[in-house]
């Protein structure tokens, strides 16, 4: 990252101290956006040059852009011109386009109405988990070990927005991947080797596997998640945990194969998910460019993160579940749920909507979490 662009998100930061480390992961891709757009490294990005017209910059951002992510790569030029303080008229200008567009996106949102690209793209979410499924069984699970790393490692991407209620790009690209020993495992910011800073995937020398959500974009109003996986878990309302069990299972593994017999080395490589290039954490942007292209060619469809959440909420929504089920859910998500009094009224008969941890128990505290296995 240049000097110039850290000394950018050093005052965004400053000015802006309340915000989530997703947002400003979110502002840093923003800006590398803009300066794709413009062709240019961040240093050479100029306000008089490339952003004194704001009507043709976000006609040219809208063609290559979902209205969401034109929304906020518009926020990103208003504190980029607010850095550079000056030419508060400009900014004024781009205020003005940027309360249309949420204007017109809110009113999209209210419709509940698929945009032209979702058309294109849709997929019922009980379709597409047949098709991921059938994609590993057949295609991916017989060869696994023969077949190469990055194929392996973009299905078992894929999965966790199809196997799961798909949360959010950060709570993937910033997890990292540790083998553990001890029982119980505590999750906190001072006490031990588990720092709040990282999302986690667990090992167990047993051979649970827990997901561990810290770091996400509204994790300061939701709150650290945990879920254990266990491969003789069963049904659960997160679907068939012995499936996504699997798929992690063969994908560490795979993972280990990789670097052959260096096993201090993968070990010490950290992000669960990692350039194979560079061994580092996967951006934003390359992350969204794998799920993408993965199911572009695996599913016929290409899809977004945004555009998974989408699809699975729609088929949640026509299910006949309580306000513990849809808060749990919700959660996972990274979504903050609030019961309306019509849903209070409502009765609903479900005999099993728990989640079902086989066995074991997770449970959270405010000093961090405590997964607890028997």
């Amino acid at each position: 990252m240049s000097e110039s662009l850290t000394n950018f998100l050093n005052w965004y930061r400053q000015t802006n101290p309340n915000k989530s480390q997703a947002t400003y992961d979110a502002m840093k891709y923003n800006l590398s956006r803009i300066c794709k757009l413009n062709d240019c490294e961040f240093a050479d990005l100029n306000v008089e040059t490339h952003l004194t017209n704001p009507e043709e910059i976000i006609k040219v951002i809208r063609e290559k852009y979902s209205l969401n992510t034109s929304i906020q790569t518009i926020l990103g030029i208003k504190f980029f011109l607010l850095f550079k303080g000056n030419n508060y008229s400009l900014i004024k200008n781009y205020e003005t386009l940027l309360k249309q567009l949420t204007e017109e996106n809110q009113k999209i949102i209210e419709k509940n109405e698929l945009t032209e690209k979702e058309r294109i793209n849709w997929i019922d979410y009980p379709n597409l988990r047949e098709r991921m499924a059938q994609v590993w069984d057949y295609g991916i699970a017989p060869s696994s070990l023969e077949m190469d790393f990055h194929i392996v490692r973009n299905i078992t991407m894929v999965a966790m927005y199809v196997f799961l209620p798909p949360a959010r790009i950060g709570n993937y690209s910033k997890m990292v991947l540790r083998y553990v020993k001890k029982h119980p495992i505590k999750v906190d910011t001072q006490t031990n080797s588990y720092p709040k800073k990282h999302n986690y995937l667990f090992l167990t020398e047993a051979g649970a596997l827990c997901l561990v959500f810290n770091q996400y974009k509204t994790s300061k109003y939701v709150g650290q998640k945990c879920l254990t996986i266990t491969p003789d878990m069963g049904s659960s309302p997160f679907g068939d945990m012995r499936f996504i069990y699997k798929i992690l299972f063969i994908y560490i593994r795979r993972r280990e194969a990789f670097f052959g017999n260096k096993k201090t080395q993968y070990k010490k490589i950290n992000p669960l998910f990692f350039n194979i290039q560079t061994k580092k954490e996967i951006d934003g942007s390359h992350f969204t460019d794998i799920l993408k292209e993965t199911t572009s060619k695996y599913v016929g469809k290409t899809l977004s993160v945004n555009l998974f959440r989408h699809i699975f909420i729609t088929d949640f929504l026509k299910k006949e579940t309580d306000i513990h089920y849809k808060r749990m859910v919700a959660e996972f998500m990274g979504q903050t749920y609030t019961p309306t009094m019509l849903e209070k009224y409502n009765r609903v008969n479900i005999k099993e909507n728990q989640l079902i941890n086989g066995g074991e128990e997770v449970s959270a505290t405010s000093s961090g979490a405590v997964l607890h296995f028997d």
